[in-house]
């Protein structure tokens, strides 16, 4: 299930890998290290190549991860790619199907859309919306990294996906503190008309059907001058989780009028129009312009009290993604370097509407007539949080909006050298402006009829708030609690590096990036609406700061022949400092300001190939050290939240990666990642809550690993190549948060007898069997059977509602996860031409 890495062969996929993280290592997978790293130094590829034919050598790969077109065995750094091939056979469409088989990178996945990737393990948090991004995303030449929703543009004529893992700050910036994931589409081809167009069925088990079409076509509209590439696609995803009937929490209401079968589907569409323009033999221009719709209907989480792929809820949630990007890239020849000028423009609008029962409900009981928040003019505003009706104090129910935008527009001049020097360099410019802005809350329909809007009103008329600019009485309302959130950051760098050969064998490469941020950030809150919680109190609820940083890198490589090559390298990473709301700040939760976190990488390995490149071992040892760690704090009232830094954390490890075309039927891949990814320090937090040295990082398994088995059959039935192929991937246990992961919890869980498990993605396995047939015609037809063993394996699990029902000792919504879709078969027939 990795077709990816270093090779395909024939043209079809083949080897794939990456591995993940440092700590035990099997006794089979350190003989495989010893093993190459003694035939690197004492063997001969020569002697395996007299052992087998060139025409089953695998294929070369090339990656464009140091912004430079190379050989990926030739590359001094762990990377995984899925090329064209790899992701049209497996059927990969969205981060939740491909980033299985990506060994150094972790998935958190709410339902598509809702994404969240840790690479290598380093993270504390997996929901963390206001801090920036450690993992960046690009599409092409551009980031388009948003934290806690990474984009997840669908898979339909992508030329390569490459996963970097460990710092790639030198090229990619800040945002590539722990790594990077690359999604590179497909360019016009100049060299003639072509296309492709293919339609999936598949039924799902438990579940409703699903399909999807999409194609693409390639067209010179000027010969040698100009060319237009298009794609389109359109995906309808059955669900397969039911809303069944339930009371809420109080047992005073219950959700009969939208009880539904498989109420989780998700539909998504989406075009691209890419136009090449030959100015003349040294300069070229590409025009790109995507846009992508996605619409979630439904919730993806399972209560395990209910049954299998159960849960209550007393709305449909509702999710809309809408996505677009034009980018123009202009590539000129100026004979001793190649000129490079991209310039792009995104922009995102999401909103979603989730059922909010439990946590409303949980709040008027907790909180009742005895919380009071914030105090206006000396007068506090009791009961704000207690929405049970005043006719018969009856608890009532809620749901949670969010209308969230994205602006980015980005621009990089770079200069590349070219030739054959002993000294290749690298230099560029970089700018990019990014514009958050979310409107927030939560809205009850009963809300005038509650004890909250009585004391809202009560203070908002209250003689002694009059200088204050209230509305007495408030503005009739159903919004309990609304946020607005506007965050600007402006970022300049300069980079560069530069590689010398000191022999021909051996070369040291050196690089650097400066980069200076701006960041300004405002944030109001009403509750209800109409009443700002920040009126009358002391400090403002915005934030602005500047900040400033140089990271270098610094590697060497040794190629004992051209199929053997051993490397060292070390990197950084950052993530920038910042300033918190000095209202949060005069608290004493929050520091005012907080310092930048770094990350070290120490990584060194070997790439080689062997038995006349039939045979592909790639191996990797990493230490990665994480200084001055940030972390939000939730402690108290909402506008209390801020940034502060902690500790250490480390994780040490090995990659081991390899691809074997063992006969020409056979073909073998498989990929790992075993490491310990750990606080080093105790963090302590200001409300007293401490996590001890020695908790396992969130999203970080201690190792994850994929294989994969291609048989291609010597009958040809009608003429075509008939194949069939096992792909398996594997998981082991991590956290959702740091808390979760600490020893005191899990002893606490053990000793009060809470419900266990709290906050574990449990270990997974999941399989993958395919059969298929290619026809002399360009016909293709696959069969497969995805989650083979029907794996209740999860990315995602819903916590908090547990604490809420717990106030009501009712046993359900606790621990809910977002399980993988069930075991389903499917049939693709793909036609090019």
């Amino acid at each position: 299930m990795k077709r990816n890495r270093y090779a395909r062969l024939n043209k079809q996929p083949v080897g794939g890998l990456t591995p993940r993280a440092a700590g035990s290592l099997p006794r089979c997978a350190s003989s495989m290290l010893a093993f190459a790293v003694s035939a690197a130094l004492c063997a001969t590829p020569q002697s395996y190549a007299q052992q087998a034919s060139g025409s089953l050598s695998l294929e070369e790969i090339v990656v464009t991860a140091t912004k430079r077109k190379v050989n990926l065995q030739d590359v001094p750094q762990s990377i995984t790619v899925l090329s064209t091939a790899d992701i049209e056979k497996a059927g990969y469409k969205e981060m939740g199907d491909y980033i299985k088989d990506l060994p150094s990178v972790t998935l958190a996945q709410q339902q598509p859309g809702r994404n969240d990737i840790v690479f290598r393990g380093v993270s504390t948090g997996i929901e963390e919306f206001y801090s920036d991004a450690q993992a960046g995303v690009y599409l092409d030449e551009q980031p388009i990294t948003t934290n806690a929703t990474q984009v997840s543009p669908y898979l339909v004529d992508i030329e390569r996906v490459e996963s970097l893992p460990g710092p790639q700050g030198t090229l990619f910036g800040s945002s590539a503190e722990t790594g990077v994931l690359r999604i590179i589409t497909n360019k016009p081809d100049p060299s003639g008309f072509s296309g492709q167009y293919s339609v999936t069925g598949f039924a799902t088990k438990g579940g409703a059907g699903s399909y999807e079409a999409d194609g693409h076509l390639n067209i010179p509209l000027i010969d040698d001058k100009l060319t237009a590439r298009l794609v389109g696609f359109y995906a309808d995803n059955g669900g397969w989780i039911d809303n069944v009937y339930g009371t809420d929490l109080a047992k005073q209401s219950n959700n009969a009028n939208v009880v539904k079968s498989n109420t989780n589907d998700w539909k998504v569409s989406g075009a691209r129009l890419a136009a090449l323009w030959k100015v003349n033999d040294g300069a070229d221009v590409l025009f790109n312009l995507t846009t992508q719709n996605d619409t979630t209907k439904g919730d993806w989480s399972s209560d395990p009290y209910l049954g299998d792929a159960k849960i209550t809820r007393f709305i449909e949630n509702s999710r809309h993604d809408n996505w677009w990007q034009a980018a123009v890239t202009v590539t000129a020849d100026l004979g001793f370097a190649e000129l490079k000028s991209a310039s792009a423009y995104f922009a995102r609008h999401m909103t979603y509407t989730e059922d909010n029962m439990t946590y409303e409900q949980y709040k008027a009981k907790y909180y009742g007539s005895y919380y009071a928040t914030p105090t206006y003019n000396g007068t506090p505003a009791n009961n704000v949080y207690d929405t049970r009706l005043r006719s018969n104090g009856a608890f009532t129910t809620s749901t949670i909006f969010n209308d969230q935008h994205q602006y980015r527009v980005s621009q990089e001049l770079r200069l590349t050298s070219k030739g054959t020097s002993r000294l290749q360099w690298l230099g560029g410019l970089f700018y990019e402006r990014v514009h958050d802005y979310w409107y927030y809350g939560t809205q009850n329909p009963q809300l005038m009829d509650t004890y909250a809007w009585a004391y809202a009103n009560s203070v908002a008329c209250d003689p002694a708030n009059a200088g204050l600019g209230l509305q007495c009485p408030l503005a009739p309302t159903s919004t309990v609690y609304a946020q607005w959130f506007d965050r600007t950051v402006t970022q300049t760098a300069v980079f560069g590096e530069i590689s010398y050969k000191l022999t021909d064998p051996w070369t040291m490469t050196v690089g650097g990036r400066w980069f200076n941020y701006k960041r300004d950030v405002s944030q109001t809150y009403d509750q209800p609406l109409g009443l700002p919680v920040d009126l009358g109190v002391p400090g403002t609820n915005a934030s602005s700061g500047n900040d400033a940083a140089t990271l270098f890198k610094l590697g060497t490589q040794y190629k004992f022949n051209p199929d053997v090559m051993a490397y060292l390298l070390f990197s950084q990473g950052y993530r920038l400092g910042g300033e918190n709301t000095a209202r949060a700040a005069a608290t004493g939760d929050v520091p005012l300001k907080y310092n930048p976190d770094k990350l070290y990488n120490y990584e060194g390995g070997i790439k080689s190939q062997w038995w006349d490149r039939r045979l592909t071992l790639n191996a990797s040892l990493f230490y990665m050290k994480w200084s001055q760690i940030q972390l939000e704090s939730s402690a108290g009232a909402f506008w209390r939240h801020g940034t502060l830094n902690g500790g250490g954390a480390e994780n040490k490890g090995i990659e081991l990666s390899g691809s074997m075309r063992a006969t020409r039927q056979i073909t073998l891949d498989f990929n790992l990642i075993s490491g310990d990814p750990k606080l080093t320090e105790q963090v302590v937090y200001p409300n007293g809550r401490t996590i001890p040295s020695g908790t396992q990082m969130v999203g970080a398994p201690k190792f994850k690993a994929s294989a994969g088995v291609q048989y291609d059959f010597g009958w040809k039935p009608l003429g075509g190549n008939l194949w069939a192929k096992f792909d398996y991937s594997y998981q082991s246990l991590e956290y959702q948060s740091l808390l979760y992961a600490s020893i005191d919890y899990q002893n606490a869980v053990r000793d009060q007898g809470l419900i266990p498990g709290t906050g574990r993605i449990e270990p997974w396995r999941y399989g993958k069997l395919q059969a298929g047939i290619s026809m002399p015609n360009k016909l293709e037809v696959t069969l497969t059977l995805d989650n083979v063993w029907n794996s209740k394996g999860a990315n995602w699990v819903t916590t908090s509602e547990g604490y809420y029902a717990a106030q009501f000792a009712d046993p359900r919504f606790h621990n809910m996860p977002a399980q993988f879709r069930p075991q389903n078969i499917g049939v693709t027939f793909r036609k090019s031409f």
